[in-house]
């Protein structure tokens, strides 16, 4: 349940980060960061989840 939370806290992050960067930067530019900002946005909210899962095995294993 606060995994389907925060996955779409970070996709909302990185939606409104791509909106603001094609409204700020000409379009020629900003394929680079918009091709750059999933790694950005969803890299620690891998991390964030493996650390939350890695925690709870150990809970349930002791």
């Amino acid at each position: 349940m606060l995994e389907g939370k925060i996955f779409w806290i970070f996709m909302l992050v990185y939606i409104s980060l791509a909106v603001l960067i094609f409204w700020l930067v000409p379009i020629d530019i900003a394929i680079v960061p918009i091709a750059i900002l999933p790694l950005v946005v969803f890299i620690p909210y891998n991390v964030l989840i493996l650390r939350n899962r890695k925690k709870g095995n150990t809970k349930n294993n002791q």
